[in-house]
């Protein structure tokens, strides 16, 4: 499974989330592996048999973990997979003549089987409920995820006679996500689409659990647990433990072919993230002797990549916003070069629409384009020196912009005749073009209302972001980085860091578009006279 089908998992969760708000939501490499979701402090000595039971449990079911512990992490990020030995095949004699020739090869650090990965499947062969589990399916009162977070609950509640117990011992009770913060907390992100998002997902959660919880009465009971009682609380917890945990890995269903599912993986659960991540997961290529398909999910790192003992095993993520980082895990990478922000361009209520708004729509939809736009951090890297560099703002900026950020753009600003025109085109492939204005001037008036528009936008979500209904300067936000919260401390420290480390990205994303924005909005309008000088003379 390619990282790009792994992140579009994510991605989906995203885009439903902030579709409700009214928008879209939209990592530098760090030495260590940073924290995995929800992660816990360091468990106690009594959590120490957990671990050794979840062991234990692993290895009854096919698991080899030789080479590996979960355990405490060294770095704070509550449980994580450590090197306990050197595998064997860097302990031979002959290792350092194959650390020289075959640097690349691949050493199996673990293998996870995935007749304990957690999905569908298995959900709907569970002895006693797997019928009301297929019903749920079947009549789609419930999809693939829905019915994984109600069965975390159920399995939850049951305890010990859970088949899943030892695994659900060892997973942590509260997350750093901002779904479990306070109102106090939450306020940190207030002028972030996050904090709008965060919002309206619990509010949507409330209302799903509302409709699932007789349903998990009814499965409780099926399972001799009548006497427990579920709350919305277990449902957040079974939603965070799902998207901070799950993966998309592909599943055999027959020789040479396999399906995409979504699942959890116990063990391979417990690594944390790393950008220069030392190790990776596969499917294909753990297949063992006598077997016609893989049976497991191995964990493998390259031979010159492997881990000294003592030292966390990581795996990668993706490339992710800090958006993502901080809704799905928890935490946020300072300086992330995958950050990014969206701009909403806001519509009035489609009641008030009028014939030129809804050409405009039907453009967007038909181009495969939708009134947001996603500006990446890596875009402004150095945005400041443009001041230095006159005479090529506008052109960096559409070099900048995403291409499909400058298209929307052009349709919103579309003068209406040529809105026209393209709609009367008729059918065509989703990337068409818009046909160019019929003279430089006619050009130069529409890359101006462009960037107009871009300064606009980017203005309201600067004043979002740091005006009243937002959490203050960039200044200020650096220098409680630089300051109080430069050290380490509990939880209510590390959740403010996140929100101020999250909130300055998207401040300084804003400011520095912005900057690129105005500088070539003043060359277009220079540029603009001369053309309208030219004309004249003409």
């Amino acid at each position: 499974m390619s990282e790009e089908e792994v992140s579009s998992m994510r991605w989906t969760l995203l885009a439903g989330l902030v579709g409700a708000a009214g928008g879209v939501l939209a990592w530098t490499s760090t030495r260590h592996p940073a924290l995995c979701s929800g992660a816990d402090p360091p468990k106690t000595q009594a959590s120490q048999e957990g671990l050794t039971k979840f062991r234990s449990w692993l290895q009854s079911h096919g698991a080899q973990m030789d080479t590996i512990d979960v355990a405490p992490s060294s770095q704070g990020a509550g449980l994580a997979v450590q090197l306990s030995r050197k595998p064997a095949e860097l302990c031979s004699w002959r290792a350092w003549i194959w650390s020289l020739f075959r640097p690349q090869q691949d050493i199996v650090l673990a293998r996870f089987p995935l007749s304990t990965a957690i999905t569908s499947k298995l959900i709907t062969s569970q002895p006693g409920v797997q019928l009301l589990y297929r019903q749920l399916l079947e009549t789609n009162t419930c999809d693939e995820r829905l019915l994984t977070m109600l069965f975390l609950v159920v399995e939850k509640l049951r305890g010990e006679s859970s088949k899943l117990a030892p695994w659900i011992a060892v997973l942590p009770d509260s997350f750093d996500t901002p779904l479990h913060y306070s109102d106090e907390e939450l306020a940190q992100l207030q002028g972030t689409t996050l904090h709008n998002a965060t919002r309206i997902l619990k509010q949507n959660l409330q209302l799903k659990w509302e409709h699932l919880e007789p349903i998990c009465k009814d499965l409780l009971g099926r399972v001799g647990a009548k006497d427990a009682k579920a709350n919305f609380a277990n449902f957040l917890w079974a939603y965070s433990t799902f998207w901070s945990r799950a993966q998309t890995f592909p599943d055999p269903i027959g020789e040479g072919q396999s399906q995409a599912v979504e699942g959890i993986v116990p063990g391979l659960d417990f690594c944390n993230h790393d950008f220069a991540a030392s190790s990776r997961w596969t499917v294909f290529g753990a297949r063992t002797v006598g077997e016609e398909a893989p049976t497991c999910i191995s964990l493998v790192a390259r031979r010159r990549d492997v881990p000294r003992v003592g030292e966390e095993v990581s795996i990668s993520y993706g490339d992710k916003s800090n958006e993502e980082l901080l809704l799905l895990y928890g935490f946020t990478v300072d300086d992330n070069p995958h950050d990014m922000i969206m701009l909403r361009c806001p519509l009035p209520p489609m009641a008030e629409w009028n014939e030129v708004l809804r050409a405009r729509v039907a453009l967007l939809q038909r181009r495969g384009l939708s009134p947001q736009l996603f500006l990446h951090a890596t875009g402004i890297r150095g945005a400041q020196d443009i001041k230095a560099e006159r005479g090529n703002a506008a052109d960096r900026l559409q070099q900048l912009l995403p291409e499909a950020a400058w298209d929307t753009l052009e349709v919103l600003v579309m003068e209406p005749r040529q809105l026209a025109q393209e709609l009367e085109a008729g059918e065509g492939p989703a990337t068409q073009q818009p046909s160019p204005p019929s003279t430089p001037v006619e050009a130069a008036g529409l890359r101006l209302a462009v960037m107009t528009t871009l300064v606009r936008l980017l203005e309201v979500k600067l004043a979002e972001l740091e005006g009243e209904g937002g959490t203050g300067s960039l200044e200020d936000d650096v220098q409680l980085l630089e300051g109080p919260l430069s050290g380490p401390g509990g939880k209510a420290n590390r959740r403010l860091r996140d929100c101020v480390v999250y909130r300055a990205g998207q401040k300084r994303i804003v400011r520095g578009y912005l900057h690129v924005a105005r500088t070539a909005v003043m060359e277009e309008l220079e540029r603009m006279q001369h053309l309208l000088r030219d004309a004249e003379e003409e």
